[in-house]
């Protein structure tokens, strides 16, 4: 297609949109993480545990007819872009670098929007004073993850994450392992993430993101990539990697720490991995996770200004053997 041809979204239209991203975050929970719920009560054999699960399934379904927060925390806000190779972006500036600006400032206008009419708390202080600037907007937040996908030409994907504190506080963890320890290191790493985060943090059952990554800050950020935009119960195209997450599933879940740390079979609701090349001397491992109430809404902008609202996005879809 010829540039002069491109039909293209304009910045409102991304802007109303995220909008009703921030609602949708913010007092739904995305239908995966339900069925991960029902089938966690279903198995529960505990039966203060089963009470928390029962407690947080009604506040979910409560929150979705009501339209209220499923959770005090609303977090710091994220974005993950995905930009097709086709798509056209209004903008007054020109080239690639316009296109971004311009979703950044529609965004931003957003998130200035949605504080109010969601309305949002106020989560977000200055790192290094701890003053409260009484809005969600801050130095360097909201932050951005751009994503262009050529496979995928026409569309343009958005997903808010309102990331809460509790799950950022503690068990969060990068490790490089040693070469001797192979996978059954990368397996420890997640299991001493859980198990040393559980006393600093109550939001249990948690969606886990386990990941193998070139660098250690590319560790972190895929683990929480696979925590927050892959479904529960999807499993990695690899079938070594499947066998993995189904083995740290039951390891996890065996821990007893439970729903709300109290005791109870449900730990993590479900475990996902992903994994890049690395370097030959040591296996550079993240950790990260999504808490119970999974702040997450996705949403698709195609060329003729039409959206679609998706139960989970499309981060990984480039990658063979994707689970539609």
């Amino acid at each position: 297609m010829d540039s002069n041809d491109k039909k293209l979204i304009k910045p409102e239209t991304i802007e109303e949109m995220t909008v009703e991203l921030y609602r949708k975050a913010a007092t739904t929970v995305r239908e995966d993480f339900v069925r991960g719920f029902e089938k966690a009560y279903a198995q529960e054999r505990n039966a203060l545990a089963k009470r928390h699960l029962e407690a947080m399934m009604k506040n979910i379904r409560i929150g979705k007819e009501k339209s209220l927060l499923t959770c005090g925390d609303t977090g710091v806000p994220i974005f993950y872009i995905r930009i097709g190779g086709n798509i056209g972006i209004e903008s007054s500036y020109s080239g690639l670098n316009g296109a971004i600006s311009a979703i950044k400032e529609a965004m931003i206008i957003a998130t200035k929007r949605a504080t109010d009419e969601v309305p949002l708390r106020h989560c977000t202080v200055n790192g290094i004073t701890r003053v409260n600037a009484e809005t969600v907007i801050g130095v360097s937040v909201p932050h951005f993850v751009f994503k262009f996908d050529d496979k995928e030409e026409d569309l343009l994907e958005i997903t808010v994450n309102p990331k809460g504190g509790g799950t950022e506080r503690a068990l969060p963890m990068y490790r490089n392992s040693y070469l001797y320890e192979g996978i059954w290191g990368v397996k420890k790493i997640a299991l001493d993430a859980v198990v040393g985060g559980w006393e600093r943090r109550y939001c249990w059952p948690v969606k886990l993101g386990v990941a193998i990554g070139v660098t250690p800050e590319y560790a972190l950020e895929l683990a929480k990539e696979a925590a927050l935009l892959r479904p529960v119960g999807d499993r990695h195209p690899d079938s070594k990697v499947a066998e993995i997450e189904l083995e740290l599933l039951d390891i996890l879940n065996s821990t007893g720490i439970g729903p709300m740390a109290t005791g109870g079979d449900t730990t993590v609701l479900d475990v996902s991995m992903e994994y890049t090349s690395t370097s030959h001397g040591g296996i550079p491992t993240g950790v990260s996770c999504e808490c119970p109430m999974a702040k997450i809404a996705t949403g698709v902008i195609y060329p003729d200004g039409r959206i679609e609202y998706k139960d989970y996005p499309g981060w990984f879809k480039h990658r063979e053997g994707y689970n539609e």
